[in-house]
C-alpha cells in the first residue's frame, strides 16, 4: 500500500484477483473496505479522500456508499456487468462508470462449443458408461455411431467454410 499524499486514493469494496491488486496498488492506496472493523466510521472519517472505488459485479457499489464519497470520481468495475453498481446516481453526480466488456466472449464461446460437442458427442453419457464397466459390445455400437456423427460434422465443417464474418485478406 502507498503511503504519498499525492497518491490517488482507492476503496476497493471486496477482494479480486491478487495480480489485479498488485497492479492496482503500484497506481493507487488502497483501501480494502471489507476488511474494516467499522466500514461507516471509516466513512465518516476517510470518505473526503477517496477518489476512486474498485469493485466487482459480485460487490456493486451502492448509492448510498456513491453518495458518501464526496470527491468520488470514477468506479472501475471487473467484470462484464454492472447490475450491482447504481449508475443513475453515479450519473448525477458525473462519477466515470467503468467495466470490462466483451473480455469473457471468447470464453463464452468457447464454453458453447464445448457444451455443443459434448451433447452431440453424448460424451457425459460415455463416461458414465466406462465408469460403470459397461459390456464391449455394447461400448462398440456406441463408439461406432459416435465416431460416423464426428465424421459427417467434421464434413459438413469442412464443406461449410469459413463464416462469412471471419475476416479475409483483401485483395
Amino acid at each position: 500500500m502507498r503511503s504519498s499524499a499525492s497518491t490517488p486514493q482507492l476503496l476497493m469494496i471486496g477482494p479480486l484477483l491478487p495480480a489485479l491488486v498488485e497492479r492496482i496498488e503500484q497506481a493507487y492506496q488502497v483501501h480494502r473496505f471489507w476488511e474494516l472493523d467499522d466500514p461507516q466510521g471509516w466513512l465518516r472519517t476517510y470518505a473526503e479522500r477517496i477518489d476512486a472505488i474498485a469493485t466487482s459485479g459480485v460487490f456493486g457499489a451502492s448509492a448510498e456508499l456513491i453518495e458518501a464519497l464526496p470527491n468520488l470520481k470514477a468506479i472501475i468495475s471487473f467484470g462484464v456487468g454492472y447490475d450491482s453498481i447504481a449508475v443513475d446516481t453515479a450519473k448525477k453526480r458525473g462519477i466515470a462508470v467503468t467495466n470490462t466488456p466483451g473480455v469473457l466472449d471468447n470464453c463464452v464461446a468457447d464454453t458453447a462449443v464445448a457444451i455443443l460437442l459434448a451433447v452431440g458427442r453424448r460424451i457425459s453419457e460415455a463416461d458414465r458408461f466406462v465408469r460403470a464397466g459397461s459390456g464391449s459390445m455394447r461400448a462398440s455400437r456406441w463408439l461406432a455411431a459416435s465416431a460416423a456423427r464426428c465424421a459427417a460434422s467434421s464434413a459438413w465443417a469442412i464443406l461449410a467454410g469459413p463464416s462469412p464474418s471471419a475476416s479475409r485478406p483483401s485483395a
